[in-house]
């Protein structure tokens, strides 16, 4: 069913963020430690309960596909419940880009490698927070 497919994709978005413990960051991934094939590669965090391990150095990229995927969710598939999530998830990764200066920060205090916005990389514009006002504002 394709409505219950959706909903487990969306469960997967929450948790990405949940699992950071960082309000409005998302992880690129997450694995369960003694389960999952363990990655060499990449910025790896484990969990305060040592249970999970997620990947971090999270992308602009990435961000800007939550901000769809969220959208998406909301017309098509949510129910109020739902929407009032999206709406938090939606506000808190607002704020984190906003309150840090138009950058993604990761759990060590450090900008991602590619999560950033700001005047530097785009001159005057910001096109990829262009979508997240229209998502915020829809939602």
């Amino acid at each position: 069913d394709a409505r219950a497919n959706a909903k487990v994709g969306f469960e997967a978005m929450l948790r990405l963020e949940a699992i950071t413990g960082i309000p409005g960051f998302h992880a690129r991934s997450f694995i369960k430690i003694g389960e999952d094939i363990q990655p060499g590669d990449g910025e790896w965090h484990t969990t305060a309960d040592g249970k999970w391990r997620w990947k971090g150095d999270t992308s602009s990229d990435e961000i800007v596909g939550h901000y769809f995927g969220y959208a998406v969710y909301y017309d098509l598939v949510a129910d109020e419940a739902e929407r009032q999530k999206i709406r938090g998830v939606v506000t808190r990764m607002t704020d984190h880009i906003l309150n840090n200066d138009y950058q993604l920060v990761d759990v060590d205090g450090k900008r991602t490698r590619w999560g950033w916005w700001g005047r530097t990389r785009f001159g005057k514009t910001r096109t990829n927070l262009a979508y997240a006002r229209c998502t915020c504002w829809r939602t």
